[in-house]
Protein backbone atom coordinates (compact mmCIF):
# COMPACT_ATOMS: atom_id res chain seq x y z
CA UNK A 1 0.00 0.00 0.00
CA UNK A 2 1.51 3.31 -1.11
CA UNK A 3 1.38 6.54 0.89
CA UNK A 4 -0.26 8.44 -2.00
CA UNK A 5 -2.52 7.74 -4.93
CA UNK A 6 -0.58 10.03 -7.28
CA UNK A 7 2.87 11.59 -7.42
CA UNK A 8 3.50 14.56 -9.70
CA UNK A 9 6.99 14.84 -11.17
CA UNK A 10 7.79 17.92 -13.27
CA UNK A 11 10.91 18.34 -15.38
CA UNK A 12 12.39 19.27 -18.73
CA UNK A 13 14.31 15.97 -19.03
CA UNK A 14 16.71 17.30 -21.67
CA UNK A 15 17.72 14.49 -21.64
CA UNK A 16 16.30 12.05 -19.09
CA UNK A 17 19.38 11.23 -16.98
CA UNK A 18 20.22 9.15 -13.91
CA UNK A 19 19.28 11.90 -11.46
CA UNK A 20 15.82 12.05 -13.02
CA UNK A 21 15.63 8.27 -12.94
CA UNK A 22 16.35 8.10 -9.20
CA UNK A 23 13.62 10.65 -8.49
CA UNK A 24 11.22 8.72 -10.67
CA UNK A 25 11.92 5.48 -8.81
CA UNK A 26 11.18 7.25 -5.53
CA UNK A 27 7.96 8.61 -7.05
CA UNK A 28 6.88 5.02 -7.79
CA UNK A 29 7.76 4.06 -4.20
CA UNK A 30 5.56 6.86 -2.86
CA UNK A 31 2.47 6.55 -5.05
CA UNK A 32 0.30 4.09 -6.90
CA UNK A 33 0.52 6.19 -10.07
CA UNK A 34 3.03 8.78 -11.27
CA UNK A 35 2.20 11.81 -13.40
CA UNK A 36 5.20 13.08 -15.33
CA UNK A 37 4.78 16.66 -16.53
CA UNK A 38 7.22 17.33 -19.35
CA UNK A 39 8.06 21.03 -19.48
CA UNK A 40 9.16 23.38 -22.28
CA UNK A 41 6.61 21.80 -24.59
CA UNK A 42 6.31 22.82 -28.24
CA UNK A 43 9.49 24.89 -28.44
CA UNK A 44 11.60 25.16 -31.57
CA UNK A 45 14.57 22.81 -31.05
CA UNK A 46 17.87 24.31 -29.92
CA UNK A 47 20.93 23.12 -28.02
CA UNK A 48 19.21 23.72 -24.66
CA UNK A 49 15.96 22.01 -25.69
CA UNK A 50 17.01 19.51 -28.36
CA UNK A 51 14.24 16.94 -27.96
CA UNK A 52 10.50 17.28 -28.38
CA UNK A 53 8.10 16.34 -25.60
CA UNK A 54 7.18 13.21 -27.55
CA UNK A 55 10.83 12.20 -27.85
CA UNK A 56 11.41 12.79 -24.15
CA UNK A 57 8.34 10.73 -23.28
CA UNK A 58 9.74 7.89 -25.41
CA UNK A 59 13.10 8.11 -23.61
CA UNK A 60 11.46 7.89 -20.20
CA UNK A 61 9.11 5.08 -21.23
CA UNK A 62 12.03 3.04 -22.58
CA UNK A 63 13.63 3.09 -19.11
CA UNK A 64 10.51 1.73 -17.37
CA UNK A 65 9.54 -1.86 -16.68
CA UNK A 66 6.14 -3.23 -17.67
CA UNK A 67 4.55 -2.51 -14.28
CA UNK A 68 5.80 1.07 -14.25
CA UNK A 69 4.52 1.68 -17.76
CA UNK A 70 1.03 0.81 -16.52
CA UNK A 71 1.34 3.24 -13.60
CA UNK A 72 2.56 6.35 -15.41
CA UNK A 73 0.77 9.21 -17.16
CA UNK A 74 2.38 12.01 -19.16
CA UNK A 75 1.43 15.68 -19.38
CA UNK A 76 2.95 18.31 -21.65
CA UNK A 77 3.38 21.80 -20.22
CA UNK A 78 4.45 24.82 -22.25
CA UNK A 79 6.59 27.67 -20.96
CA UNK A 80 4.95 30.95 -19.91
CA UNK A 81 7.69 33.55 -20.06
CA UNK A 82 7.29 36.22 -17.37
CA UNK A 83 3.91 34.71 -16.40
CA UNK A 84 4.65 32.18 -13.62
CA UNK A 85 1.07 32.18 -12.37
CA UNK A 86 -0.18 31.00 -15.76
CA UNK A 87 2.35 28.17 -15.69
CA UNK A 88 1.23 27.18 -12.20
CA UNK A 89 -2.41 27.27 -13.24
CA UNK A 90 -1.73 25.13 -16.32
CA UNK A 91 0.14 22.48 -14.32
CA UNK A 92 -2.52 22.37 -11.61
CA UNK A 93 -5.40 22.12 -14.10
CA UNK A 94 -3.79 19.31 -16.05
CA UNK A 95 -2.81 17.51 -12.86
CA UNK A 96 -6.32 17.71 -11.42
CA UNK A 97 -7.75 16.32 -14.65
CA UNK A 98 -5.18 13.50 -14.67
CA UNK A 99 -5.88 12.59 -11.03
CA UNK A 100 -9.63 12.49 -11.72
CA UNK A 101 -10.64 14.65 -8.78
CA UNK A 102 -8.41 12.93 -6.22
CA UNK A 103 -8.21 14.65 -2.84
CA UNK A 104 -5.11 16.84 -2.38
CA UNK A 105 -4.01 14.78 0.63
CA UNK A 106 -3.57 11.79 -1.68
CA UNK A 107 -1.26 13.64 -4.09
CA UNK A 108 2.44 14.34 -3.61
CA UNK A 109 4.94 16.35 -5.61
CA UNK A 110 8.56 15.29 -6.13
CA UNK A 111 11.42 17.28 -7.63
CA UNK A 112 13.73 20.23 -7.12
CA UNK A 113 11.25 22.88 -5.95
CA UNK A 114 8.00 23.01 -4.03
CA UNK A 115 5.65 25.13 -6.15
CA UNK A 116 2.41 23.49 -5.00
CA UNK A 117 1.84 23.75 -1.22
CA UNK A 118 -1.48 21.91 -1.45
CA UNK A 119 0.45 18.69 -2.18
CA UNK A 120 3.01 16.97 0.03
CA UNK A 121 6.52 17.73 -1.23
CA UNK A 122 9.01 14.85 -1.46
CA UNK A 123 12.65 15.94 -1.63
CA UNK A 124 15.67 13.71 -2.16
CA UNK A 125 18.84 15.27 -0.77
CA UNK A 126 21.31 13.03 -2.63
CA UNK A 127 20.06 14.03 -6.08
CA UNK A 128 22.83 16.64 -6.27
CA UNK A 129 25.32 13.79 -6.70
CA UNK A 130 24.21 13.26 -10.30
CA UNK A 131 25.35 15.16 -13.38
CA UNK A 132 23.08 17.98 -14.52
CA UNK A 133 21.36 17.78 -17.90
CA UNK A 134 23.52 20.69 -19.10
CA UNK A 135 26.68 18.62 -18.57
CA UNK A 136 25.13 15.53 -20.16
CA UNK A 137 24.22 17.58 -23.25
CA UNK A 138 27.76 18.98 -23.38
CA UNK A 139 29.23 15.47 -23.41
CA UNK A 140 26.65 14.32 -25.96
CA UNK A 141 27.14 17.16 -28.44
CA UNK A 142 30.93 16.86 -28.27
CA UNK A 143 30.69 13.13 -29.10
CA UNK A 144 32.09 12.18 -25.70
CA UNK A 145 30.71 8.72 -24.99
CA UNK A 146 31.11 9.39 -21.25
CA UNK A 147 27.56 10.79 -21.40
CA UNK A 148 26.38 7.16 -21.39
CA UNK A 149 27.56 6.85 -17.78
CA UNK A 150 24.89 9.36 -16.77
CA UNK A 151 21.80 7.98 -18.52
CA UNK A 152 19.86 4.73 -18.54
CA UNK A 153 21.10 2.21 -21.15
CA UNK A 154 17.81 2.43 -23.06
CA UNK A 155 18.04 6.23 -23.11
CA UNK A 156 21.60 5.95 -24.48
CA UNK A 157 20.28 3.73 -27.28
CA UNK A 158 17.69 6.35 -28.14
CA UNK A 159 20.24 9.15 -28.10
CA UNK A 160 22.63 7.20 -30.31
CA UNK A 161 19.83 6.65 -32.84
CA UNK A 162 19.06 10.37 -32.74
CA UNK A 163 22.65 11.11 -33.81
CA UNK A 164 21.84 9.60 -37.21
CA UNK A 165 19.09 12.14 -37.94
CA UNK A 166 19.15 15.44 -39.80
CA UNK A 167 17.78 17.06 -36.63
CA UNK A 168 20.93 16.12 -34.75
CA UNK A 169 23.18 17.41 -37.53
CA UNK A 170 21.46 20.81 -37.40
CA UNK A 171 21.69 20.96 -33.61
CA UNK A 172 25.35 19.91 -33.68
CA UNK A 173 26.10 22.71 -36.15
CA UNK A 174 24.40 25.19 -33.82
CA UNK A 175 26.24 23.83 -30.78
CA UNK A 176 29.64 24.13 -32.48
CA UNK A 177 28.80 27.65 -33.66
CA UNK A 178 28.03 28.77 -30.11
CA UNK A 179 31.22 27.23 -28.72
CA UNK A 180 33.36 28.86 -31.41
CA UNK A 181 31.61 32.21 -31.05
CA UNK A 182 32.16 32.37 -27.30
CA UNK A 183 35.75 31.17 -27.66
CA UNK A 184 36.44 34.03 -30.08
CA UNK A 185 35.58 36.49 -27.29
CA UNK A 186 37.79 34.96 -24.62
CA UNK A 187 40.50 37.56 -25.22
CA UNK A 188 38.16 40.55 -24.88
CA UNK A 189 39.40 43.30 -22.50
CA UNK A 190 35.98 43.24 -20.80
CA UNK A 191 33.60 40.44 -19.74
CA UNK A 192 31.32 39.91 -22.76
CA UNK A 193 27.57 39.56 -22.31
CA UNK A 194 25.88 37.32 -24.85
CA UNK A 195 22.33 38.46 -25.50
CA UNK A 196 19.77 38.34 -28.29
CA UNK A 197 17.62 41.27 -29.34
CA UNK A 198 14.38 40.38 -31.09
CA UNK A 199 11.55 42.40 -32.58
CA UNK A 200 7.99 41.63 -33.66
CA UNK A 201 6.91 43.44 -36.83
CA UNK A 202 3.14 43.87 -37.16
CA UNK A 203 1.40 45.55 -40.10
CA UNK A 204 -2.32 45.56 -40.97
CA UNK A 205 -3.01 42.61 -38.70
CA UNK A 206 -0.15 40.54 -40.14
CA UNK A 207 3.01 39.38 -38.36
CA UNK A 208 6.30 39.24 -40.24
CA UNK A 209 7.85 35.76 -40.16
CA UNK A 210 11.45 35.24 -41.32
CA UNK A 211 13.04 31.88 -42.12
CA UNK A 212 16.41 31.67 -40.41
CA UNK A 213 19.54 31.34 -42.56
CA UNK A 214 22.20 31.32 -39.83
CA UNK A 215 23.65 28.35 -37.96
CA UNK A 216 21.24 28.69 -35.04
CA UNK A 217 17.83 27.36 -35.96
CA UNK A 218 18.64 27.27 -39.67
CA UNK A 219 15.54 26.68 -41.75
CA UNK A 220 13.09 27.38 -38.91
Amino acid sequence: MKSFDYCLYIGRFQPFHNGHYELLKEAFNQAEKVIIAIGSYNLAPDTRNPWTAQQREAMITAALNDDEKQRVKFLYVRDYYYLPNMWLADVQQQAYEATEGCDDSKICNIGATNDFPQWKFIQMANNENFKRATKVRELYFTHDTAYKNHVHAKVAESLESFKKTDEFKALKTGYDFLVDYKTAWEGAPFPPTFVTVDAIVIRSGHVLVVRRKGALGKGL
